[in-house]
Formats: structure tokens, sequence, C-alpha cells
């Protein structure tokens, strides 16, 4: 296959086809508006190392052991489970692009 765009190298997988209805598995109606559309599904990865069970009392700080790289997801997600609003500085969540130079964003919540 020849690049589009400088993104597709090469096809790495089969679109199959179910013979009876004529509509491919990866193919799934849309309740919503009728219509067939392309199902996408992202693979799921769990940060062990820069995760923690453990309770946080005010102005405690949870600091993962490393970095991670999230090139290969669409999507990324902090999950947490509070029954306290947050503090005036509320959850930072710090990221890089390169493992040095920081950057992070600021989240307020109510319990």
């Amino acid at each position: 296959m020849t690049k589009r765009s400088g993104i597709w190298e090469s096809i790495k997988s089969v679109l199959l086809i179910d013979p009876s209805s004529g509509i491919s598995p990866n193919i799934k109606n849309n309740a919503n508006s009728g219509s067939n559309e392309l199902l996408v599904n992202l693979e799921g990865h769990q940060c062990l190392e820069n995760s923690s069970n453990d309770l946080l009392l005010a102005g405690g700080v949870f600091t993962g052991l490393s970095w991670q790289s999230t090139l290969d997801y669409g999507v990324t997600s902090i999950d947490i489970s509070t029954d306290q609003d947050s503090a005036t500085n509320g959850l930072v969540v710090q990221w890089s692009h390169d493992g040095v130079t920081i950057d992070n964003d600021l989240y307020l919540w109510s319990g």
C-alpha cells in the first residue's frame, strides 16, 4: 500500500466479511443513528509501577516510580476515589514529553 499523508505504509490486518449478513465483524450498527460504523478497540494497560491503593491524608502526595510512554495509547486515565472535596491545589498531574521537561495540570473536584 502506498503512503497516504505519511501515515500508512502497509496493511497489517484483514477485514473479514460475514457471508450471511455481508457485514464485517468490525462494523457495528449504531443504535442511535441507525448507521453502520467501524468498531475500534483500544488496547488497555494498567501501570502497576505507578499505582497505589494507599490512603492519602490531607496534603498527602503519591509519586510514581517511573515515567511511562503513552505513544501506543489513544487515551490515558487517572482514577481516584474520595468522599471529600479537593484541597485548594487539588490533584496535580505531571507529564513529560522527554522525561526531563515537566508539565502539569491542576484538577479540582467535589467529594
